[in-house]
């Protein structure tokens, strides 16, 4: 049986999301998913997710949606490749309960082509919160 692989990519300005991310990774991993996590100004390419099956992608948010200049273009850029049997994974944080998804909602809608697992966000630090929802996620991948 192939082992699936993920990659995880994301923005942080505080840290809060770069958690979320190890918790995703770390949860995965938990699974038997081969995960590799990068910050999203580390990539040169985005290339780099092509031979991965699922793809995870996530931000803090400003002005409700992602941060600007380096994860909008990265995401522009993955939009831009064929990825056909590909998943994605969003995730996001936020300073308060509504916006992280308003972040998930527009990295899923710039990569339609991906099919969507789902969205995973918190408050803050509370990845906790994020538990259950990344657990869910993760257990039906098998």
């Amino acid at each position: 049986m192939k082992v699936m692989k993920a990659i995880i990519i994301y923005n942080t300005r505080s840290g809060n999301t770069e958690l979320l991310g190890n918790k995703i990774k770390e949860l995965m991993e938990n699974q038997g998913i081969e995960c590799e996590i990068y910050r999203d100004k580390k990539i040169k390419t985005p290339d780099i997710v092509v031979p991965f099956d699922i793809i995870c992608l996530g931000s803090c948010t400003h002005a409700g949606g992602p941060a600007f200049f380096t994860f909008r273009g990265l995401v522009k850029k993955i939009a831009k490749l064929d990825l056909k049997d590909k998943k994605l994974l969003c995730f996001a944080t936020s300073a308060d309960e509504t916006n992280w998804s308003k972040t998930c909602n527009y990295i899923k809608q710039r990569l339609p082509q991906l099919e969507h697992l789902g969205n995973v966000g918190c408050v803050r630090r509370n990845i906790e919160e994020a538990i259950p929802e990344i657990e869910r996620i993760v257990n039906n991948l098998g």
